[in-house]
């Protein structure tokens, strides 16, 4: 018998809920095919092409969208439970491809990034805290980094459709994405953990019993164990605020690591490229088509995060930030010293081909480390009752951090050059890098229960018990049971 029974009816609920990711990264994607043509003669969309502050308002308004949701997510989240967050999902994203397809203005163009930033959001909200709460221990970053290999597959899906197929054929493409979510969504249960901390007890081991593929032993001792740590790290009958963010000290840790990660996630420059990858090699002079070297950068982005599936669970998450954070680094440095020669009317037309490289390796790096992680860690370090509420506020702090970045992109490129741009992204990544490695722990292969305690500093009384624990799980079921209660007895002298 498997030790954890149905790995693969988890690894099937976690496809299906990120398929919501998919949809936010064909968003994303849309942005960089479709803008050029905006901004032409023949823009598709009313009589006379977009203005360069028209299309960082369409980018940067997805952000402002984020400050709106984000609360009603957490709201929704624990009063109704995390598949009502999924429904929401769907309604905005809907809307959004429907106004794209029949938009006639600007302005139509803008209400429907704004829906495209609601639903896009709860998405970011979401697919994290339900991976996490339905997944087994061994296999929870795996099905953690798949949110992250899912939104680049968006996002490749976005730059390859928006180069070949029509303005109104790629709406008419994401609407059938967003259909599918729906209903493949319908049948996903609720999260056992949830159920369980709002006294749900008979509906938490109904879903328990679909995530563990009906093995009834491995059921009822996971019951049991939600019970216990429900019981002692959630406040399940009172409401959480703002304040529990501080309520002990490793709830505080967790938030700084959290708002680390996900403000370093934004303000590294990835958006930026993800958003005007054509408008950087065009402004490098690139020999290839914009549209072909952002496909390119798609394909790397998908290689990478597959790549980071595959690692999430051996090398672990503070080594991929490591090193996700050195390759940026190095990656805005590069292209920086790149532009400055160029904006310095310096002949570059025979290294044209580094912006390509370099973003190349940008797009490794990030999407080994600071694009998966971020989101597989903060969905570790939190206790289940306060995950939403922190989760909703650090990434409001995301979001402003990404409006800022998307908005004032055309502007700081007139002030500083694109140069100076890339510069101040390595700047920003250094400083997450430093700020990782002195407070994150590592959190591959542990329960919840273990990081929240090394959090708090007891991670050695958490170690000896837990060990104690198994080797009492183990000896129940194979050895005589007066060796069992003799290391319970053992437990309690020890703590």
């Amino acid at each position: 018998m498997a030790l954890e029974p149905g790995k693969s009816r988890q690894f099937l609920a976690a496809i299906i809920v990120n398929l919501s990711a998919i949809l936010h990264g064909m968003n994303i994607g849309w942005s960089s095919p479709t803008m050029p043509r905006l901004q032409s003669e023949q823009t598709p969309v009313g009589d006379e092409p977009l203005s360069d502050y028209q299309v960082s308002w369409l980018n940067s308004i997805v952000y402002i969208a984020s400050l709106f949701v984000l609360p009603i997510c957490n709201y929704v989240s624990e009063k109704y439970g995390r598949k009502m967050v999924g429904y929401l999902v769907t309604i905005p994203l809907i809307t959004c491809w429907i106004l794209i397809f029949f938009a006639t203005n600007f302005w139509h163009l803008f209400i429907a990034r704004f829906c495209a930033g609601f639903g896009g959001t709860t998405s970011l909200f979401l697919t994290p805290i339900y991976v996490s709460e339905i997944s087994g221990d061994s296999i929870r970053g795996k099905l953690g980094s798949i949110f992250m290999f899912s939104l680049k597959l968006g996002i490749l899906l976005g730059y390859i459709i928006g180069a070949v197929l029509s303005y109104h054929l790629y709406a008419l493409c994401a609407l059938a994405v967003c259909f599918t979510f729906f209903v493949c969504f319908n049948i996903l249960p609720e999260t056992p953990i949830y159920l369980i901390r709002n006294k749900k007890i008979a509906e938490g081991t109904k879903s328990l019993k679909w995530l563990k593929n009906g093995d009834g032993t491995v059921v009822e001792r996971e019951l049991s164990r939600l019970q216990i740590f429900v019981e002692k790290h959630c406040n399940a009958e009172n409401s959480v605020s703002l304040k529990d963010l501080f309520r002990d000290k490793g709830t505080i840790k967790a938030f700084i690591i959290a708002l680390t990660l996900l403000c370093g996630q934004q303000s590294c420059g990835i958006m930026i490229v993800l958003a005007y990858t054509a408008m950087i090699f065009q402004m490098a002079g690139s020999s290839l088509q914009p549209n072909i070297c952002a496909i390119i950068i798609g394909l790397i982005q998908i290689f990478s995060c597959w790549l980071s599936t595959l690692l999430m669970e051996r090398v672990g998450r503070k080594t991929l930030i490591s090193i996700s954070c050195i390759g940026i680094i190095t990656c805005n440095c590069i292209l920086g010293v790149f532009f400055y020669l160029k904006f310095n009317l310096y002949d570059v037309s025979s290294v044209s081909w580094i912006p390509l490289i370099a973003l190349s390796v940008f797009s490794i790096t990030y999407c080994l480390g600071m694009g998966p992680v971020p989101f597989v860690v903060i969905s570790e370090i939190f206790s289940s009752d306060i995950s939403a509420l922190a989760t909703s506020v650090v990434m409001i702090f995301m979001a402003l951090i990404g409006f800022i970045a998307m908005t004032t992109f055309p502007f700081f490129v007139d002030l500083v050059g694109l140069h100076g741009t890339f510069i101040i992204s390595a700047v920003a990544c250094l400083f997450t890098f430093i700020i990782i490695i002195c407070i994150l722990p590592e959190t591959k292969g542990r329960s919840l229960q273990s990081i929240i305690y090394e959090l708090n500093d007891t991670p050695e009384k958490l170690g000896v018990n837990t060990s104690i624990e198994t080797s009492i799980q183990k000896i129940k079921t194979s050895k005589p049971k007066k060796l069992a209660n003799r290391l319970s007895v053992k437990k309690k002298e020890i703590q």
